[in-house]
């Protein structure tokens, strides 16, 4: 299990190590889009950006949207109603997608990474996977203030040294869940790419047995099954055990998911039970008097943990820092050093969270036999009565938005659509406003389809420029007892034609971004470009800025195109041999600060344009589309839609030659030369795939 001393991040920083992302999957109940964007993302690209993440909000955000272009998939499935109520908007690049149970929860906390290892001597390359069950939701106080639990783990590619892996099955069987919950399973890139990970390339052999030569196999629960019924399959109950058990929510009535657990699992006398009893900071148990009753009736002893763990600056004293809330769930069996399991993970000692048709949950099971503390008890019994208590039971869902209806948003850029999707019919009205109130549109009688449902063009216009500032907006339908209301956190797809947190680039510092060689270089480069930005767009109005004229001479600005060009054309080639398609049709297709298309509008649309300067940047971008469209003609089919927006760029070149200041009579003949001449590789490599011809690019 995860040190209880550690910053969880630090946890997964170090097993990541530096390696590549590839896909992330992240589940949760309650969720903070922001806290997530600015403070868990960074964990997963550290090794990406030299000298670490700016500690400016701006420059990380700037710096994030960079990394999530190399094509990482990144998905957060979290519960409809757990948007926590300071939550705050997204705006990057990772799939926010919404979860609701008939009954119960969306409880789970799990997250998946896939990693690329380093090269091996043969240079081949292989994928490790991340796995790992925690407690705590991503949220602020989740990651950084709670007491919370988690174990991770690791799955390499199989090999003859890795054939078997105990849990393989039950990540499959757990990712099987969460995209039937979701009614996702297709729009989730990371679920699909950790799911043919698991089936094609992790070992393939499993177990049978729970346990061998005494120790117990790890296995993760998937909320397959009711707890305690899966912990006896996993023969628990054929040994004497004692059991420590860390939850902060309990059934506010009669104990059963307590009753349970100890009927199914007791194995001759009644086992020794400790419960930490959680409290508030000024001692108040965070129980009420008949729960705190009902569980001494039960034969267990409330407990607590050792102040070293509970107190925010980790010492035993008695004064000073306040107690950090534990929001930590372990059930520790052990039994004097010779039997030591724990499971970990989100189930609270609740009917609900025991049971699979009410919540859903995941938390691994764990053998730590022979660890330092497997012969000691972790919890310090209470031996005066607690006194004050909770009037009432604190549920388990917290303080949770009552949501209305189970309906989905989803905005897709390079569809100009906003769709929704409901889970169940409606008869009335469901109107979608902004926070403020203000209407965006009215869904009259919303049906319930397995596809998603156009809101209509005169939304679409409105919810884009909402996302320029937040992605949060609110639902409403009418009831007897008057209007219900929630909050709706906007699903956003294509995400390449979002315009850039950096859109104020002028055409010159595009090209020169694209001629920088190294990371360091570009790092430094968008880090001097934000001194002039007070904030970035979405988060209050941007200072004034004004255009700076070049000084150079003809031959330094032609030369600077070219040069910027030619990297992009060799960058490109790269890119493409890593196939990061996602990053090359960002940059060729997308609206990003960099992408192609944006350069072209912003030379044509400059009031002061040199048409010279205009005519040539555009016929080197004619020149690279045309190169691409022959070296990789895969590509470049498999994004027709993508690539509109640079073909509706590239057929401004006419008009552009009609405005060039040549006075020669002959010009229109010069023109025609001068641009055979131009695009002459470009136009052989066309040729050569209408007929028998050859050439070659530079």
């Amino acid at each position: 299990m995860t040190a209880p001393t550690r910053v969880l991040s630090e946890a997964f920083s170090e097993k990541i190590g530096g390696r590549k992302v590839l896909a992330a999957l992240f589940t949760t109940y309650t969720f903070d889009p922001a806290f997530f964007e600015l403070e868990v993302l960074p964990v997963l690209f550290e090794g990406r950006i030299n000298g670490g993440f700016s500690p400016v909000e701006k420059m990380r955000r700037v710096q994030l949207e960079e990394c999530l272009r190399e094509g990482a998939e990144i998905d957060v499935f979290y519960d409809r109603s757990g948007l926590v109520a300071n939550a705050q908007s997204a705006s990057l690049d990772f799939r926010r997608i919404d979860v609701s149970r008939t009954s119960g929860v969306f409880h789970p906390k799990l997250v998946l990474v896939l990693v690329e290892n380093p090269p091996a001597e043969n240079g081949r390359k292989t994928r490790s996977l991340i796995a790992a069950s925690l407690s705590a939701n991503l949220t602020r106080s989740g990651w950084w203030e709670n007491l919370e639990t988690g174990h991770i783990e690791a799955i390499g590619e199989a090999d003859k040294n890795n054939w078997r892996c105990t849990f393989r099955q039950d990540l499959l069987d757990v990712l099987e869940v969460v995209g039937r919950a979701s009614r996702s399973v297709h729009d989730s890139g990371a679920l699909l790419e950790i799911q043919r990970f698991l089936e094609e390339d992790a070992p393939q052999q499993g177990i049978k047995n729970a346990h061998t030569k005494g120790r117990y196999y790890t296995r993760l629960y998937a909320g397959t099954k009711p707890l305690p019924e899966w912990l006896r399959d996993r023969q628990l109950h054929r040994r004497p055990w004692n059991l420590e058990i860390v939850s902060p929510f309990f059934d506010a009535h009669q104990a059963n998911a307590l009753k349970t657990l100890l009927t199914r699992l007791a194995r001759g006398k009644e086992p020794k039970v400790r419960i930490l009893l959680p409290t508030e900071p000024d001692g108040t148990a965070s129980v009420t008097a008949e729960q705190y009753e009902t569980v001494v009736a039960l034969g267990a002893r409330w407990s607590r943990l050792p102040p070293a763990l509970t107190r925010s600056d980790g010492t035993d004293k008695t004064e000073g820092a306040a107690p950090r809330r534990v929001h930590a769930k372990v059930y520790r069996f052990w039994h004097n050093g010779q039997l030591d399991v724990s499971l970990v993970g989100s189930p609270n000692l609740t009917s609900a969270g025991h049971n699979s048709h009410n919540n859903l949950e995941a938390a691994f099971l764990v053998d730590t036999t022979n660890s330092a503390k497997s012969a000691a008890w972790w919890l310090e019994p209470l031996d005066e009565t607690h006194e004050r208590f909770k009037e009432e039971a604190l549920a388990e869902d917290g303080d949770a938005e009552q949501v209305g209806l189970p309906l989905s948003l989803r905005y897709d850029w390079s569809r100009h659509a906003l769709e929704y999707r409901l889970d169940q019919d409606h008869d009335g009205d469901l109107r979608i406003e902004t926070i403020a109130g203000g209407e965006l549109c009215t869904l009259h009688r919303p049906r319930r389809t397995e596809d998603w449902t156009d809101c209509g063009r005169e939304a679409a216009d409105q919810v884009k420029a909402l996302l320029e500032s937040t992605s949060l907006v609110k639902a409403q339908t009418p009831t007897a007892k008057g209007a219900t209301h929630w909050r709706v956190l906007i699903r956003e797809e294509g995400m390449a034609h979002k315009p850039s947190l950096l859109e104020r680039l002028t055409a010159e510092e595009i090209l020169e971004y694209w001629s920088l060689l190294s990371e360091a270089q570009k790092q430094k480069f968008l880090a001097a470009r934000l001194e002039a930005l007070d904030v970035l767009p979405g988060m209050g109005t941007n200072s004034q800025r004004f255009t700076l004229r070049s000084h150079q001479t003809a031959f330094d600005r032609f030369a600077g195109v070219f040069h910027a060009f030619g990297r992009l054309s060799a960058w490109v080639d790269e890119k493409l041999a890593e196939d990061s398609r996602k990053t090359v049709a960002v940059r060729l297709f997308g609206e990003k600060h960099d992408s192609l298309p944006v350069l072209l509008r912003k030379v044509e649309e400059r009031d002061d344009r040199d048409a010279v300067m205009a005519y040539v940047t555009f016929l080197s971008a004619r020149q690279i589309a045309a190169r691409v469209k022959e070296r990789y003609p895969d590509f470049w089919r498999d994004h027709q839609a993508a690539r509109h927006q640079l073909e509706q760029e590239l057929n401004k070149i006419p008009g552009l030659r009609e405005v060039l200041p040549l006075s020669d009579c002959d010009h229109v003949d010069f023109l025609e030369w001068y641009e055979e001449m131009f695009l002459t590789e470009a136009a052989l490599l066309q040729t050569a795939s209408d007929g028998p011809s050859s050439g070659a690019t530079g």
